[in-house]
């Protein structure tokens, strides 16, 4: 374990739970920096990350309202690179949009692993963007090299990422008869080394 790692474990145990909200991740995070930790951790055959669980929450004061769904997903790591448990929240209430409320709502928790004490509470809608919008530029990389290789795409067919069409620099479909396919590539593992990451990176930057 090196110097930086041991220094974050002895801050684990001093460390009160914190809250990192959406606006503290948009500062901490940039793509490279998370693309290239998520190059660099992915390859960790430590982590654990059973099923999902997909809960039907079922409104009682409102029979008319459809249910709501709760799903939870877990994964954590022992290994001293990757020392947390983490579980996303996710909820969807179809029937808030009725009353100006968000109809998916995301926190992700995040714990050590060696003595399950909470560490921060990280907004997870933030933890999804980041994620998806950064695996799927990993992954849309190496199967566009292979479509290059075997000449299905030239590079000029390429006029942006999904990271760039997420944020807005890039437009979408412009014609109706256009499509576009996004395929999820985005998982519980994911979601914990993302977490780690923006942990972490806080932790530096409250320690400067």
């Amino acid at each position: 374990m090196g110097h930086q790692q041991n220094q974050i474990q002895q801050q684990h145990h001093l460390q009160k739970c914190i809250i990192i909200d959406s606006d503290q991740v948009r500062t901490l995070l940039t793509e490279s920096i998370l693309i290239h930790h998520l190059q660099s951790s992915l390859s960790n055959d430590t982590i654990h990350c059973p099923q999902r669980q997909n809960l039907c929450i079922n409104n009682n004061t409102n029979r008319n309202a459809p249910p709501g769904q709760l799903l939870v997903m877990p994964a954590w790591s022992q290994s001293p690179a990757i020392p947390y448990i983490g579980v996303k929240l996710v909820t969807a209430f179809p029937h808030n949009t009725h009353m100006g409320l968000p109809g998916i709502n995301a926190s992700y928790l995040l714990s050590d692993s060696f003595t399950g004490s909470p560490l921060a509470f990280v907004d997870g809608t933030e933890i999804t963007h980041w994620r998806t919008s950064c695996i799927s530029a990993l992954k849309e990389a190496g199967e566009l090299v292979g479509a290059f290789c075997r000449g299905l795409l030239r590079p000029e067919d390429v006029v942006g990422t999904l990271a760039e069409l997420v944020r807005g620099s890039k437009g979408g479909r412009s014609r109706s008869e256009e499509v576009t396919v996004f395929k999820s590539v985005g998982s519980a593992v994911v979601d914990l080394v993302t977490a780690q990451f923006i942990y972490e990176k806080h932790l530096q930057g409250s320690s400067d």
